[in-house]
């Protein structure tokens, strides 16, 4: 039975975002206001099925830096998972505010024209 690529890049990426968890979670270990960290495990646990604790780790990183605006595209993104979408809209609208030229919330279609 030939393996299928699709399959392997999947465990791949899933492979690689744990170790980056992982890695994160060291970092804040270290240094528990490394704004990078939080949002990123903030976005790690909401696409894993953990959204309380994507929450927290976003808001985290919005209380040591709030203009960090990839913390709101985060946020926004588990609002969305929440099926939040007012709350999302609000949060994508944050970060680009603070960074208009944030790739990552154009590519959602969340901004406004």
């Amino acid at each position: 039975m030939p393996i299928k690529k699709k399959s392997v890049l999947l465990y791949i990426g899933t492979l690689i975002s744990a170790i980056l968890a992982v890695l994160f979670s060291l970092a804040l270990k270290k240094s528990s206001t490394y704004k990078e960290a939080h949002s990123n495990l903030g976005y790690y646990y909401g696409f894993n099925g953990d959204l309380e604790k994507g929450l927290i780790h976003c808001l985290k990183a919005i209380t040591i830096d709030p203009m960090f605006a990839e913390a709101y595209n985060n946020l926004g993104m588990l609002y969305a998972l929440q099926r939040k979408n007012l709350k999302a809209i609000e949060q994508y609208e944050k970060a680009l505010d603070i960074n208009p030229k944030l790739a990552t919330v154009y590519y959602k279609g969340s901004h406004k024209k």
